[in-house]
């Protein structure tokens, strides 16, 4: 009986194994998915042009095309934070910038569970100190549910903003003045 048991065993162990798929064939399958989903049929789609190529960035809108001044301006901007003027309060004037929740050193991330903008305080060395404001209530302070999306490599993102209601193409038709 126990050697019938162990038969039995050795055969279904046997007849359940499946092939395991190789490097190659994932890659394959990984390659006929990119290219599947690419804009232009094409897995290189999704490679980025080198830094100053600005042309060769995908998602543009033509009538609104990336320069390197914009470029430059965007670099100044980030961490301005002058742009936090409209605080809901006084004590959070000019304390917070695009910077506050997408933090270099931490991969453009808020270097903690939860960015806060407009309610926060503190900072820390890259975000990990930045708390809630205590003259703020939960319901007042500027914080994403989630962590905020990562400010690189943005160009594939066709949506990158908290609520998508920027953008004058594609999904954003029809948000131009919003």
């Amino acid at each position: 009986m126990k050697n019938l048991l162990v038969l039995v065993i050795l055969m279904y162990t046997f007849v359940s194994c499946k092939k395991e798929t190789t490097i190659s064939e994932q890659d394959a399958e990984l390659t006929n998915l990119l290219n599947q989903n690419s804009l232009n049929g094409k897995a290189d789609w999704y490679a980025m042009p080198n830094s100053k190529d600005y042309k060769s960035l995908p998602n543009q809108d033509v009538k609104n095309p990336v320069t390197s001044a914009k470029v430059g301006l965007g670099k100044l901007l980030f961490f301005e934070t002058g742009l936090g003027m409209a605080a809901k309060k006084s004590v959070s004037m000019a304390t917070y910038s695009c910077s506050t929740c997408h933090v270099p050193e931490k991969n453009f991330t808020a270097g903690r569970f939860q960015g806060i903008a407009d309610g926060g305080l503190g900072f820390g060395n890259t975000g990990e100190g930045r708390l809630k404001n205590p003259s703020y209530d939960g319901t007042e302070v500027d914080a994403q549910g989630a962590r905020p999306l990562p400010t690189i490599n943005l160009a594939y993102v066709r949506n990158a903003l908290w609520n998508g209601a920027f953008g004058s193409f594609g999904m954003n038709v029809g948000t131009e003045n919003a």
